[in-house]
């Protein structure tokens, strides 16, 4: 059986997870929540893609569809290398059952080097002692 191999994200953190495209959505749930170094049940987990209808939306706000725990990886179109986002619900202090879910929060993608060219730097003992 071939698998898929997805870009979890949730703030500055990636996680690619190999699962089999026949899976539910609660069976990637299950797999994230073994790679959280936190206590987070998969109840507590909302994946999220990218809308696909993508309309003209006010400041450039990205729109997203929540995948629902029961929905096939393969029927729901998520396929291989595809970017799925990860957000946890918020307690509220006084009552587990009341909060809210916290917002999809990746920063966009920022390159090392902006120019593009590597910066080549020798170590102070090698300078001037040329080849050996």
């Amino acid at each position: 059986m071939a698998t898929i191999y997805l870009r979890v994200k949730r703030r500055k953190t990636t996680y690619f997870v190999e699962i089999p495209p026949t899976d539910t959505v609660l069976a990637l749930k299950n797999k994230l929540a073994t790679a959280l170094s936190t206590q987070t049940e998969p109840k507590d987990m909302r994946l999220l893609v990218t809308s696909k209808a993508q309309s003209q939306q006010p400041n450039n706000q990205q729109q997203y569809s929540s995948l629902e725990d029961s929905g096939v990886l393969e029927q729901l179109g998520i396929i291989d290398d595809q970017i799925v986002y990860l957000v946890l619900w918020v307690a509220n202090e006084n009552n587990a059952a009341e909060g809210a879910w916290e917002p999809v929060d990746v920063p966009e993608f920022e390159p090392l080097n902006d120019d593009g060219a590597m910066e080549i730097v020798e170590p102070a003992e090698a300078k001037g002692k040329g080849k050996t």
